[in-house]
């Protein structure tokens, strides 16, 4: 595919630009879903929002 032209893209980032709006009650969803399986998404979202 790469050989083709495509640009191989994880789940993660489909996921982030479907999302209209973080803000948004499926942005909300979303980003309990990424905190709950991704380690590295919960350390940020965790230290995103102990700063705001």
């Amino acid at each position: 595919m790469v050989q083709a032209g495509i640009v191989p893209m994880t789940w993660v980032g489909v996921g982030a630009e479907f999302l209209g709006d973080w803000r948004s009650e499926s942005g909300q969803a979303h980003l309990k879903l990424m905190a709950d399986h991704l380690p590295f998404s919960g350390n940020n979202i965790a230290g995103f929002l102990a700063a705001k």
